[in-house]
């Protein structure tokens, strides 16, 4: 791709390891990232092509400055940000699983290695998109990436140093939808960083939450099926933790339930988020 097709692109946020701009190519508003990592996503992502997928349109730059990463803008923003601006919606997370499904599914399966509700961006329908493969990597492929997973939503074994798997997806997958439900981070109550590392490593779990929010958006109780399942996403063995396939099942499971339950009690007209 030829930088010259782009406008100046305008800087809408700057993060350790990237600047988001936005412009436009051939009238089209894009997303450009100037990536200062090699991204997994420039190695693979014009074969990525799915609707819970960031549609990636090529690499181009300058020369002597970082390269661009262009893909399509998502005007909704990320998946925490638009959940907290629909804050009166019910938020359904049944179709939250399907982007990682189809990565998982490739042949050999892709593995992000850094799920976050900043990297699920949500399109102008509405709909959950996964992007940032900065960390991504290729199953049985010695590489997982060129900087740090994001701790607070890393699997165990990834803090001790072990290579990212479908499984360790999984567990910071439960850690988005805490996310989303609570608007913060896991373990938001730890400050020091080192100390948390060591009790994430050692066993240490998310606290169900206790806020209208949480019981708002599906975390009724400690033994409620949306926690049972996210528990399970945190399983110490990461060959206990469900796939996608079945995180996605068991979603739809209990999306369903919670509708009929609103039908039954006179709410049924209130409107869902999906994501």
């Amino acid at each position: 791709m030829d930088s010259s097709e782009l406008t100046v692109p305008i800087e809408v946020h700057r993060g350790d390891h990237a600047i988001i701009c936005k412009g436009v190519r051939a009238g089209r508003t894009v997303a450009i990232k100037k990536v200062n990592v090699e991204s997994c996503q420039a190695r693979f992502g014009n074969d990525l092509n799915h609707r819970n997928v960031v549609p990636f349109l090529g690499c181009c730059g300058p020369r002597h400055e970082l390269p661009y990463m262009i893909s399509e803008w998502m005007s909704n923003g990320n998946a925490r940000v638009y959940a907290r601006k629909n804050a009166d919606k019910n938020v359904d997370f049944s179709i939250l699983p399907e982007g990682l499904i189809y990565l998982h599914s490739q042949s050999p399966p892709i593995i992000h290695g850094g799920l976050k509700a900043s990297n699920i961006l949500i399109d102008a329908d509405g709909t959950a998109r996964i992007t940032d493969f900065a960390l991504a990597s290729i199953a049985a492929d010695v590489q997982t990436g060129s900087r740090p997973p994001p701790m607070r939503w890393s699997a165990p074994e990834v803090l001790e140093g072990d290579n990212h798997e479908v499984s360790s997806d999984m567990y910071s997958y439960a850690c988005v939808i805490l996310e989303i439900i609570t608007d913060a981070d896991p373990f938001s109550k730890y400050n020091h960083l080192y100390r948390l590392h060591r009790l994430i490593r050692e066993g240490l779990r998310p606290e169900f939450p206790q806020s209208e929010l949480a019981w708002r958006r599906g975390l009724t109780n400690p033994e409620c099926a949306l926690w049972k399942l996210m528990h399970e996403c945190w399983a110490p063995h990461p060959e206990r933790r469900p796939t996608a396939v079945q995180a996605r099942d068991r979603m739809l499971e209990i999306w369903s339930e919670r509708r009929a339950r609103a039908r039954v009690q006179g709410v049924g007209g209130a409107i869902a988020t999906v994501i």
